[in-house]
């Protein structure tokens, strides 16, 4: 079975993206910051079970990047959608080169 794993999956193209893999029965890791709330995602599990994992996941935080990749180290991950958005220092384009970029570092580099 392929396995999808999705960030910024409680709505929007996230959540369509999560939806479709499911149907086309995908093993599907929904990532959120806040699963609890994320009621859609909720009645996506019901209806696949056990192929369909909610995981809690800020995509700024190295931490949990680091907890989530060392949870499904054993997993093969066949298709990352880095979708989550984050906000940061707004200015001019020139500006970033001075910039932290850890608004912008998902850590798609990261081995999972």
């Amino acid at each position: 079975m392929s396995t999808v794993m999705v960030t910024g999956a409680n709505r929007g193209i996230g959540y369509e993206h999560v939806a479709q893999y499911a149907q086309k029965k995908w093993k599907v890791i929904a990532c959120t910051r806040q699963p609890e709330k994320a009621t859609e995602l909720l009645q996506l599990q019901d209806k696949y079970g056990t192929n369909f994992i909610i995981e809690e996941l800020e995509v700024t935080n190295h931490k949990q990047v680091d907890e989530l990749a060392e949870k499904h180290n054993n997993t093969a991950i066949d298709i990352l959608i880095n979708n989550a958005g984050t906000g940061g220092p707004k200015g001019m384009p020139a500006a970033m080169d001075y910039q932290k970029i850890n608004s912008m570092d998902y850590q798609i580099w990261r081995e999972f």
